[in-house]
C-alpha cells in the first residue's frame, strides 16, 4: 500500500475520540445510534490495524474483557427474551469500545489533562440533562419541598431513573474535587473556576435525585480523600469510627438499615433482602451462564415470584456484583470484577507516583479514581446504576482514561527501572 494511505489512515486514527465520543454521548438518549456506533467504531480498529499494525494498544484489562466478551454468545444462548438481551449486551460492547478509544487516542500529557477535563464537563452536561429527563422521587429526603420539582419539566420521552441518575453523578464527582484539593494552586484561574462551579452544581443535583445510596456512598469518600490528601488525614478513620459506635448504639442496626435503604416501593432492609433472596437463587440455578442479560424482572416473576411487592416489576437485583453474576454467570462477574481490582490498582500507582515525584496533578488524579470506584462499590451495595443501564458508557470511559494515565505516567516509569535493573 501507498505511504499516502498510510499517512491517511493515521490522520483518521486521530479523529476517533472526537467522532465515537459523540455517538456513545448519543447512545445515552436513543437506541437507534447502537448499530451505528459499534460499525463506526469497528471501522477505526480496522483503520487503526492499517495504520499502525494492530488494532489497539495493549492494556492490563486485555484478558478480563475477553472473558467478559466470551459470555455475550452464551447469554444470547441461554436468554428467552433476544431483544432485552441485545440492549444490554449492545450496551456493553459499546462502554468497551469507549474505553479503548479513549486509550488509544489519550498518549500525551496534554491529552490526558484535555481527556479529565472532558470527563467533569460531562458530569456538568449530565447534570443538567437531569434536569429535563429525571423522574424525581421527592418521599425519600424531607427537607426538601416538592414544590422545588415543580420548577423542572421533562423535555424527552424516554426519561431517567432517579438513582440511576444520581449513581452516575456520584462516581464523577470526585474528579473535579480531588483536582481542586491536590492541584488546585498549580491550576489556571479559569480552570479552578471551572472545577468549583462545576463540584457544587453537580453535587446539587445529586441531592434533587434524593439517591441515598449514591449520597451515602459520596460521603463515605470524603475520609479517603482527607486520608489521601493530609499525612495524618488517616485520623479520620477512628473518629467515624467512634461517630459509628455512637449511632448504632442510639439507634440499633436495624433502625439504621431501614433509613439508609428503605422507598416507597421496596419498604425497609426486608424488603431489599427478598430481593437479594431471588438474585441468589438465580446465581444458584445458573452459575456458569447467568440468566441472560436484561431479563431479572420475566425470569424473577417466573421462577422465583416475589411476595412484598404487588404489582411493581423489580428491574433488578439492587446490587451491583449480585447483578453482574446474575447477567453473565460467575465467569462474567470475575472477569469484570478483575477489570475494577487493575484499574484500583493502576490508579493506586499513579497516586503513589505522584506522591513520590510531587506530582499534583497525579497524586490528584490517582486519588480521585480510588475514592470513585470506591464509591460505586459502596452504592453498589445496594443498587445497581453501573451496569447494564443507559448511563454504563460512563462508568467504561473512567476506566480507560485510568489506563490511560497509567499508561503516561507510570509505565515509562516502569520501563526505566526495569531497564536498569536489567544486566548488560
Amino acid at each position: 500500500m501507498s505511504s499516502k494511505f498510510y499517512r491517511l489512515a493515521t490522520k483518521l486514527t486521530s479523529l476517533e475520540i472526537w467522532v465515537i465520543a459523540p455517538l456513545v454521548g448519543g447512545c445515552l438518549m436513543t437506541q437507534r445510534l447502537f448499530p451505528w456506533t459499534l460499525l463506526i467504531a469497528i471501522l477505526f480498529w480496522a483503520i487503526r490495524w492499517i495504520a499502525t499494525g494492530t488494532p489497539t494498544i495493549s492494556t492490563p484489562v486485555d484478558i478480563s474483557v475477553l472473558a467478559l466478551l466470551f459470555m455475550l454468545p452464551i447469554t444470547f444462548w441461554v436468554t428467552d427474551l433476544p431483544d432485552k438481551t441485545y440492549l444490554q449486551a449492545a450496551r456493553l460492547i459499546i462502554s468497551i469500545l469507549f474505553l479503548y478509544s479513549i486509550i488509544n487516542w489519550t498518549n500525551t500529557n496534554q491529552r490526558l489533562s484535555l481527556v479529565v477535563l472532558a470527563i467533569v464537563l460531562a458530569g456538568l452536561g449530565l447534570s443538567l440533562f437531569a434536569l429535563v429527563s429525571v423522574e424525581w422521587q421527592v418521599e425519600k429526603l424531607y427537607f426538601i419541598s416538592a414544590a422545588v420539582y415543580e420548577r423542572f419539566s421533562i423535555l424527552v420521552s424516554d426519561t431517567s431513573q432517579s438513582n440511576v441518575m444520581g449513581g452516575n453523578l456520584a462516581i464523577i464527582a470526585p474528579y473535579a474535587l480531588a483536582m481542586l484539593l491536590f492541584a488546585g494552586h498549580q491550576l489556571p484561574l479559569w480552570e479552578k473556576i471551572t472545577y468549583a462551579f462545576i463540584t457544587l452544581f453537580l453535587l446539587g443535583v445529586l441531592i434533587l435525585t434524593q439517591s441515598r445510596g449514591a449520597l451515602i456512598g459520596l460521603i463515605s469518600i470524603v475520609p479517603l480523600l482527607i486520608a489521601l490528601r493530609w499525612k495524618r488525614g488517616w485520623i479520620m478513620f477512628p473518629v467515624l469510627a467512634l461517630m459509628g459506635t455512637i449511632i448504632l448504639w442510639q439507634w440499633n442496626l436495624r433502625q439504621v438499615l431501614d433509613a439508609a435503604s428503605a422507598n416507597v416501593k421496596i419498604g425497609g432492609i426486608e424488603g431489599r433482602i427478598e430481593i437479594w433472596s431471588r438474585g441468589i437463587y438465580m446465581i444458584q440455578d445458573f452459575p456458569f451462564t447467568g440468566i441472560g442479560m436484561g431479563t431479572f424482572t420475566q425470569v424473577a416473576n417466573l421462577l422465583y415470584p416475589f411476595f412484598s411487592f404487588g404489582d411493581w416489576q423489580v428491574p433488578h437485583s439492587h446490587n451491583l456484583l449480585l447483578q453482574v453474576a446474575i447477567d453473565v454467570g460467575i465467569p462474567g462477574l470475575i472477569a469484570w470484577f478483575s477489570i475494577y481490582l487493575i484499574v484500583l490498582f493502576l490508579a493506586w500507582q499513579i497516586y503513589q507516583h505522584g506522591r513520590a515525584s510531587e506530582n499534583n496533578w497525579a497524586c490528584g488524579f490517582g486519588a480521585a479514581v480510588i475514592s470513585s470506584q470506591t464509591l460505586m462499590l459502596v452504592h453498589g451495595i445496594v443498587d445497581a446504576v453501573t451496569w447494564g443501564v443507559r448511563p454504563e458508557p460512563i462508568l467504561w470511559a473512567l476506566w480507560g482514561v485510568t489506563i490511560a494515565a497509567w499508561r503516561i505516567i507510570v509505565l515509562p516509569r516502569l520501563a526505566s527501572a526495569t531497564s536498569e535493573a536489567s544486566p548488560n
